[in-house]
């Protein structure tokens, strides 16, 4: 997962380069890439939940 993070991100800085930030394809890339990243967050919390300690 992180090195498709990692092509994604790479992705969009090359769109974002030749076309701009504001281009239809960078825009794709960027949601794809906040699902990816959101996932992602998604799965390290659930692979290490907090500890709850009594106070």
């Amino acid at each position: 997962m992180l090195k498709q993070i990692e092509v994604l991100r790479k992705e969009m800085i090359q769109t974002a380069e030749e076309n701009g930030l504001n281009h239809e394809k960078c825009i794709t890339i960027s949601k794809e890439l906040d699902q990816l990243l959101n996932e992602y967050e998604r799965v390290k919390q659930v692979s290490s939940p907090k500890i709850k300690t009594k106070q």
